[in-house]
């Protein structure tokens, strides 16, 4: 089988799970929306903020170690050992982070979440603790390829993490706390079913070395963790403070929409770390990534129209009138998405040459730009401003680990056809916005139609003269 059957063999078979978690997670956006105010959902995008941070640094890197070390080894004790050295420091990474929280309560409290219910913090940081381990628990079922229990356990996970919390804020009233709590009651079950699909493929014994190498190899990529962080949050944070929650809750429902293209593509970025790391010894390994790299940007460009053409009406059942427009912020955010779908391709060359630490660099500026950005737009645009901010953010970041692997990898980027594609996404999107108007309007809707079918057939033939080639095996 040729790699790109390979590849696609993985990603059809973590769509399933990938997509259908975020399916549900998308769908009961309205149960939440509607069933609590705009302020205390404000203060879910906020404390959701919170957690991703918190969980961003208790990682230390780690799935980028698992994956670049577990490959490595060829033994199976010697595979075992690395996931074991993973879920030990997985466990301890994730109490600390927990501890961490619960000792600065109440400085979050009075700045931060000033307006949360009070004790919020301490089902925040329980919450973190079984959804840390749990993550790790799918690190290591992506691993091994379980594409079918992963996307089991996956599904069964959101499904119980958003009925609980639905039928706390519905029919118990209980606002913030009973969405944490129901999520919280999720990620033990799903806790529970890793343990029990994944007790035999570790192993405790001899893991001083994997422990240190694994430490070794993500402790730089912290920094790079923080700044991703502050790419795709930080923004919720400075609207709160200059715009207040209700400007954080329309933001965020925008933000969603937008990042459907991220969703969509999950199911690619979820199988990349382990076909990434386990093609590097291929003799066309950067032939593959290149090639990679040139299908992923037409297939995330293609999503991308899709859902800006389709944002008002997405808009419109999402949330109440009161949230405002979302057309801007859905363009800016849907490109933004583009460029993190190729970040992992993109990046491949610089973690296969161990040198983590340019990745980390390369976050830390589109961090700076972003953080910037965020400060100079959002006075003068309001949350529109935060998503230009995003995007910018994004962009910097995919041309800067795209230097590095051509510097310390020599990865051959196919500039024409990636160019192009990411030339005809990003002036089909600015059509799209220019055109947006009320979702009856007639006319409107027919020239967003035809700009997005355009848009689609396009990018789709660019796609599919290149995996054709592939095919013929004129390159690969």
């Amino acid at each position: 089988m040729s790699w790109l059957g390979r590849l696609s063999r993985q990603v059809s078979g973590y769509a399933v799970g990938v997509i259908g978690r975020q399916v549900i997670v998308f769908v009961a956006i309205p149960l939440f929306t509607h069933g609590m105010t705009q302020a205390e959902y404000g203060i879910v995008a906020l404390t959701a903020s919170l957690v991703a941070f918190t969980n961003t640094v208790s990682n230390l890197g780690l799935p980028a170690a698992t994956f670049r070390y577990y490959n490595e080894y060829e033994s199976e004790a010697e595979r075992q050992e690395v996931l074991g050295a993973g879920c030990l420091l997985a466990a301890g990474y994730a109490l600390l982070a927990a501890l961490v929280l619960t000792v600065l309560r109440e400085p979050l409290q009075k700045r931060l979440l000033h307006s949360a219910p009070p004790g919020l913090v301490f089902l925040l940081a329980a919450f973190i603790v079984v959804e840390g381990t749990a993550q790790y628990g799918y690190v290591i079922l992506r691993a091994q390829t379980r594409y079918a229990v992963y996307s089991s356990i996956v599904i069964g996970h959101a499904i119980v993490q958003v009925s609980i919390a639905a039928v706390l804020v519905y029919r118990y009233k209980l606002g913030v706390v009973g969405y944490w709590l129901g999520y919280l009651c999720g990620s033990f079950v799903a806790v529970m079913a890793l343990v029990v699909m994944t007790r035999e493929s570790i192993s405790l014994g001899g893991i001083h070395g994997k422990v240190v190498r694994l430490t070794r190899f993500g402790v730089p990529l912290v920094l790079s963790a923080l700044s991703l962080w502050s790419l795709g949050l930080v923004d919720r944070w400075l609207l709160s403070v200059i715009q207040g929650p209700s400007t954080v809750a329309s933001y965020e429902v925008a933000y969603k929409i937008g990042a459907l293209v991220g969703f969509v593509m999950v199911p690619f970025r979820v199988a990349w770390p382990q076909f990434g790391f386990g093609s590097m010894k291929e003799r066309d390994a950067r032939h593959l990534y290149a090639t990679a790299a040139t299908i992923l940007a037409c297939a995330a460009g293609c999503v991308a129209l899709v859902v800006v053409g389709t944002s008002p009406l997405i808009g419109e059942i999402l949330a109440p009138a009161s949230y405002g427009s979302v057309d801007g912020i859905v363009a800016w955010v849907a490109l933004g998405q583009v460029a993190w779908v190729l970040f992992p391709v993109l990046s491949i060359g610089i973690k296969i040459e161990e040198r983590p630490q340019l990745v980390s660099l390369a976050a830390l500026v589109a961090a700076t730009c972003n953080v910037a950005l965020n400060v100079l737009l959002i006075p003068r645009m309001g949350a529109e401003g935060a998503a230009i901010a995003t995007t910018v953010g994004y962009g910097v970041l995919a041309v800067g680990v795209t230097y590095g692997s051509i510097v310390v990898y020599s990865i051959q980027i196919e500039w024409s056809k990636v160019c192009a594609a990411l030339g005809i996404t990003s002036a089909l999107v600015a059509l799209l916005t220019v055109s947006a108007g009320e979702v009856s309007t007639g006319w409107s809707i027919v020239l967003r139609t035809v700009t997005v079918v355009i848009g689609v057939l396009l990018l789709g033939t660019l796609l599919m003269s290149r995996v054709r080639e592939v095919r013929v095996g004129r390159e690969v």
